[in-house]
């Protein structure tokens, strides 16, 4: 057999164990879950939400070089909070008001069948989406106009 074949003969059957595993686990990670604790499962979703947080946190500060673990995590950001980037800070701000802001207008506009409302939904509901490219649209003219010109 040549050597393509057996790459697609392994990949093949590894997609098909997953797409197993996949199928059983959706039926029965439901029984699983009932023997555990409530409190063990909101704890367990707190620490992720707080990990999955902090590890963002350098990214809206715009600091670099911050270890991965937790703790490390952490600590490197706060010892290099003054090394945080001005319009890294600004835009990932805005970021969060806008979409705070829209998700407010959906909820207490988006709820009626005018075309105004469903409108309000449909930003509210997809912005993440649309606002990443503009956001780095915004980034990179931001860059562009603080490189001096290179023309002689």
């Amino acid at each position: 057999y040549c050597c393509c074949c057996c790459c697609v003969a392994i990949l093949s059957s590894v997609l098909f164990l997953v797409c197993v595993c996949v199928f059983l686990f959706s039926f029965f990670a439901g029984m699983i879950v009932e023997f555990i604790s409530i409190p063990v499962i909101s704890g367990f979703t707190s620490a992720a939400a707080i990990t999955i947080g902090m590890g963002q946190v350098k990214h809206i500060l715009g600091e670099g070089s911050v270890r991965r673990p937790f703790l490390q995590c952490v600590q490197d950001t706060f010892q290099k909070i003054g090394e945080t980037r001005t319009w890294d800070l600004v835009m990932g701000l805005c970021c969060i008001v806008l979409l705070l802001c829209l998700q407010k207008l959906k909820t207490k506009y988006g709820n009626g069948s005018s075309m105004l409302s469903r409108t309000l939904w449909l930003m509210g509901t997809g912005l993440s989406p649309k606002q990443i490219p503009q956001c780095f649209l915004f980034t990179c003219l931001t860059c562009l106009s603080s490189f001096p010109s290179s023309s002689s």
